[in-house]
């Protein structure tokens, strides 16, 4: 009679399943760090590019002025007139005053988005901005009359967990120009 002890070859013997198992682990953490990563970037470009959209509201309203108007802020130190880019307030009149004072930095708290808080109720995500607008004369070094005008900006963004402040800024030139 030939009896055939039977073997268990294709089984797995425990120390295969943990090294199985740490692998996918290692595998899973390195994802789930990447996943983490990837959220906050987007979210610090989120307030990157709110900062930015809100530099160049205020810079398209100081394009439109007269530079008559602005050169009299200049030698009055009058703020320049300008009015609200973000909207913390909903309602018939959104647009407020919001005038920028000239070489100070003005702070501001700028709306980035609306979230519900999971019971249908919205909340707004603001951050905290700040803006200050240099002009310089530029009619003494060029013998034109014309202003180049930076503005300065600086947010706070949440990017690594721990708040930091970043900065950026915009130039432009604004001539004197006649118009007919």
């Amino acid at each position: 009679m030939n009896t055939k002890i039977p073997t268990n070859d294709r089984a797995l013997s425990l120390i295969e399943v943990i090294l199985a198992l740490s692998i996918l682990s290692m595998i899973s953490l390195t994802i789930l760090s990447s996943v983490l990563l990837s959220r906050r970037l987007a979210e610090s470009n989120v307030y990157e590019n709110t900062a930015l959209t809100v530099t160049q509201g205020y810079m398209e309203q100081i394009k439109s002025m007269e530079y008559s108007s602005i050169t009299d802020c200049l030698i009055t130190g009058d703020p320049l007139p300008c009015k609200s880019v973000s909207i913390l307030a909903i309602g018939p009149n959104i647009e407020e005053d919001d005038p920028l004072i000239i070489a100070v930095e003005n702070v501001k708290t700028v709306a980035v988005d609306l979230r519900d808080d999971g019971t249908g109720n919205l909340y707004e995500v603001v951050m905290q901005y700040k803006i200050t607008p240099v002009v310089t004369n530029l009619e003494p070094t060029l013998g034109i009359q014309a202003l180049e005008i930076a503005l300065d900006y600086e947010f706070l963004s949440p990017e690594t967990g721990t708040p930091s402040w970043r900065s950026g800024s915009t130039k432009f030139v604004k001539s004197w120009v006649p118009t007919f």
